[in-house]
């Protein structure tokens, strides 16, 4: 027996017959049909129907293709749409008709009349032989509102814009619909966001922009506008997945969720039947990794941190040629700026003594200048330093202090790393000694800085020479105790 909701074909017969002719010709009154007409005749035969190309091939069979035709509405008949019927897309179609159920299971005078008065020939109707044959509609979806139905999916999506998520009644590979309780747009209007799916292992998401096409107290429809081929495939697979039952989740909006029947996909219980190799592929895979997770965890956390030494404050050193003060004077100007060379002779600023003429302060070396100690205006009294220099072939070092309690770690040999303050350089160097104080003879840290009994200095030779100019800059000093001596 054929199952509910299968389109029926006609069978091909015998489109006329010459008997046929003759006794359309001799009987052309056959508009008149009742409940007695449906007994058997052999000398009248039944006109080809204007609204069914005799699609039970029962043309040239008399009288019993009415016959049939009674069996069948007795039967309960199927549904089975004709040609105008099918095409006809404003005529109401009845629920059990659309899914292929019996229209009447009891049979009456009324229903055995209404079948046959179907088969009446229409005025118009040409030929059964001259007529081309056309392809019959689903049954199963008659219309194109059951078509649209039946590809929404229910599975969990969500679409986000404007800094808002709004959880979907259903979607389509063509769009999706949102409660019009929670969601605000008008009708026409394009909403660009993201479009996500979520299935039950991962999540599908994907940047969309969207129109409203339908509005209404309890939905807002949007259409997917301008999607990429990309967007379309992705689209189509999951929707594909999801209607032949591969994916655990999502079911046609509308169709029942009872158990699945024994097709493709379906496993006859309603449960997601996993293939074991894969579902023990998956739990191999992710028993492993988690393995792999924790024994890194493990090693890190049983790992000896490894501590790093910095140096409490540190600079660029080099010995340094001072300038001072013949007399008490003022400084007026600075013609050469801190980190500029000079050569002998050169004016570094001009100076005006009390009660005398401004006079120049000249360089007594070819050098670079580090820096001033007083700004223009001030007074420098007699035998105070003015300027502080270091020659221009100076190879500068690095000075570093670090705390006495460190000085295990603070060897000669050791190799440190060098961060420059006000250049942001990275260079890299190797402890030379390590001293108490600080002599005045560099350029570099504070002596100050050294007098207290807890701190250390560590005297620093860069890999790669320093420029001069670089004298007195701050620097960090750092390394770690497993670095090579």
């Amino acid at each position: 027996m054929m199952s509910p909701g299968t389109p029926v074909r006609p069978s091909e017969g015998p489109a006329s017959h010459p008997a046929e002719t003759e006794n359309r010709e001799e009987t052309p009154d056959r508009g008149s049909t009742s409940l007695e007409a449906a007994a058997p005749s052999t000398s009248q035969e039944r006109p080809a129907s204007g609204s069914d190309a005799d699609p039970d091939g029962t043309a040239g069979q008399g009288g019993s293709g009415l016959l049939q035709t009674l069996v069948r509405s007795l039967r309960g008949g199927r549904g089975t749409k004709t040609e105008d019927d099918a095409s006809a897309p404003d005529r109401p179609t009845d629920d059990r008709e659309r899914t292929g159920g019996a229209t009447d299971p009891t049979a009456t005078a009324a229903t055995v009349s209404a079948a046959l008065a179907s088969r009446q020939p229409h005025p118009n109707a040409e030929p059964a032989s001259n007529r081309r044959p056309r392809a019959l509609a689903s049954t199963s979806a008659s219309d194109g509102e059951s078509r649209r139905i039946a590809f929404r999916l229910d599975t969990p999506a969500r679409f986000d814009t404007g800094g808002r998520s709004y959880d979907t009644l259903d979607w389509s590979i063509g769009g999706f619909a949102l409660s019009a309780r929670k969601a605000s747009f008008a009708r026409n209007e394009e909403v660009r966001g993201t479009f996500t799916v979520f299935l039950d292992q991962f999540v599908v998401s994907t940047t969309v922009t969207a129109e409203v096409v339908h509005t209404d107290s309890r939905r807002l429809g949007f259409r997917f506008e301008d999607l990429s081929q990309s967007q379309i495939r992705m689209l189509r697979s999951l929707s594909a997945a999801l209607l032949s039952g591969s994916a655990p989740t999502g079911f046609p909006v509308g169709a029942a969720k009872a158990p699945r029947g024994r097709g493709r996909g379906g496993s006859g219980d309603g449960r997601d039947q996993s293939k074991p190799l894969v579902t023990l592929a998956s739990g191999s895979f992710n028993a492993l990794l988690a393995l792999v997770v924790v024994g890194i965890g493990l090693a890190v956390f049983f790992s000896p941190i490894e501590p790093t030494f910095h140096s409490m404050s540190g600079a660029v050193a080099g010995e340094r040629i001072v300038v001072a003060a013949e007399a008490t004077v003022t400084l007026d100007t600075i013609d050469v700026p801190a980190g500029e060379p000079v050569g002998v002779g050169d004016t570094l600023a001009f100076l005006t003594p009390l009660g005398g003429e401004r006079e120049p302060l000249l360089s007594p070396c070819r050098c670079v200048v580090v820096g001033y100690f007083a700004g223009t205006g001030q007074t420098i009294r007699t035998g105070e330093p003015v300027a502080q220099l270091v020659e221009a072939g100076t190879v500068p070092v690095v000075q570093a202090l670090f705390a006495r309690d460190e000085a295990s770690a603070w060897t000669p040999g050791r190799r440190v790393t060098i961060r420059l303050s006000y250049s942001g350089q990275r260079a890299e160097g190797r402890i030379m000694r390590v001293s108490e104080t600080l002599p005045e003879a560099f350029v570099g840290l504070p002596v100050g800085l050294a007098a207290s009994p807890n701190t250390m200095v560590a005297w620093i030779e860069p890999a790669s020479p320093l420029p001069p100019s670089a004298v007195g800059e701050p620097v960090r000093v750092e390394f770690q105790q497993s670095t090579g001596l």
